[in-house]
């Protein structure tokens, strides 16, 4: 089996198992609420709504980075999963406790063998909820089974099919990102793999230049080193740089499941745009992907009110569709709707905001604003 389509089984008996790491503090090595599932290649192509964020290996990253407890909610019967989960517990004396699906995951549907079990997951996460005395519980993902209920807010979301050939793929392409990619070429940017550390963490030196860029502190390293770790080391992803001269301008990472891709982060070298880094990048990053077997590329959420993102990807011929997060509140019993924290005016002190304090700050707030 390829390695990419290795997943994990959890070990669970025959019954509804809700277990919370309680020590949310604690650094997990070994989850056991895994996410991973041992179904059979049939399985693993007949479920879409399995993806990136199901492996045990992303628990892993924001448990181990942010010190989260881990919640699942999981039915098993006959040795098989039926319904699945992932929940991790945000305890912030910041922000409150709450209960999300999942902190820093673009979507995260829930697994449902059959849409019959659906009514006992969300009695199960409900109860849990109220048990926990979580404000509120958010569903990153689910529009199917919540589809009469308001979303709490929404994004943008894109895919790409990698089906057609190479040639086919380039004329998919808007002739604006056509002649950008030529533009790159003619300028002698080179666009390679990259698996060292140390290749990691000039990609970080570039996230945290594209985060002061959008008046946005950096995540911690340790983020990037457990994804370098748990992720791209493990054939679960892959980090693609872009050189000038030898020297890193641009920069993306992906992670994948099966056959398909997803684009996690992007940055770049705002100084070298004008020669076309990000453009070249991610031609051969979907060119690659397709040479390895992959048959989609996800693009990742985009928020509405981010037109140059969303420009920026339609650009590629990916289809475009809406992405629901939904927030069951305890106190009423209700979902909700509202809109996501943006920053509002902190983004023009981050702007302003030297890189090595936005750091510290970066480091101690993320875990709160999950």
């Amino acid at each position: 089996m390829d390695k990419r389509k290795r997943v994990f089984a959890s070990s669970y008996n025959l019954q509804i198992h809700l277990q919370l790491k309680k020590n949310h503090r604690q650094r997990i090595g070994g989850i056991r609420n895994s996410f991973d599932f041992n179904h059979c290649e049939s399985i693993i192509e007949r479920k879409n709504n399995l993806n990136y964020f199901h492996r045990d290996s992303w628990l892993k990253i924001l448990t181990e980075t942010y010190g989260f407890g881990v919640q699942s909610v999981i039915l098993k019967e006959s040795g098989q999963i039926c319904l699945s989960l992932p929940l991790i517990e945000v305890d912030s004396w910041l922000t409150g406790r709450r209960g999300i699906s999942l902190p820093f995951t673009d979507f995260c549907e829930p697994y449902l063998i059959e849409d019959k079990f659906w009514s006992i997951l969300l009695e199960k996460v409900k109860r849990l909820a109220c048990e926990r005395s979580w404000e509120y519980v958010e569903f990153r993902g689910g529009e199917k089974f919540l589809k009469d209920e308001k979303p709490f807010t929404c994004y943008y979301g894109h895919r790409l099919s990698l089906a057609a050939d190479v040639k086919g793929l380039f004329s998919r392409l808007k002739p604006s990102v056509q002649r950008a990619i030529r533009k790159a070429q003619s300028n002698s940017i080179e666009v390679k793999p990259s698996e060292d550390i140390r290749e990691m963490k000039a990609f970080y030196n570039l996230h945290c230049l594209t985060r002061k860029r959008h008046g946005l502190p950096p995540q911690p390293f340790r983020f990037f080193e457990n994804i370098h770790r748990q992720m791209v080391s493990q054939n679960k992803g892959s980090l693609l740089l872009a050189h000038y001269k030898s020297r890193p301008i641009a920069g993306a990472l992906f992670l994948h499941f099966g056959k398909k891709a997803i684009f996690k982060f992007g940055t770049s070298d705002n100084s070298f745009q004008n020669l076309r880094p990000n453009n070249l990048l991610f031609w051969k990053a979907l060119t690659i992907h397709k040479r390895h077997g992959f048959e989609e590329m996800d693009f990742g959420r985009t928020d509405v009110d981010n037109l140059g993102l969303r420009k920026f990807k339609q650009g590629w011929g990916a289809e475009e569709n809406i992405i629901h997060y939904y927030r069951y509140k305890t106190s009423n019993g209700r979902f909700v709707s509202g809109k996501s924290n943006n920053l509002g005016s902190l983004r023009k002190v981050f702007r302003y905001m030297p890189i090595s304090v936005s750091r510290l700050i970066g480091n101690a707030l993320y875990r709160h604003v999950a």
